[in-house]
């Protein structure tokens, strides 16, 4: 690609719209990251949960051995 063309690529997908309100891909993958981070946090929790879990499970059965 020529620098010329690579200009009017650009030009060609300008949205002459946009504004920070109304650009919505931005606001979706802000959500998505927010979405991602909060899952993340759920399974680190809920895997420390089933080891605590386990852990307990453990102790039970060696004190009734």
């Amino acid at each position: 690609m020529t620098p010329s063309s690579i200009q009017q690529a650009m030009i060609a997908n300008i949205d002459f719209n946009w504004t920070p309100y109304n650009d919505k891909n931005q606001y979706y993958r802000k959500n998505r990251q927010d979405f991602l981070l909060k899952k993340l946090l759920a399974n680190a929790f809920k895997l420390k949960k089933d080891k605590n879990q386990l852990c307990r499970q453990n102790r039970e059965r060696k004190a009734f051995q």
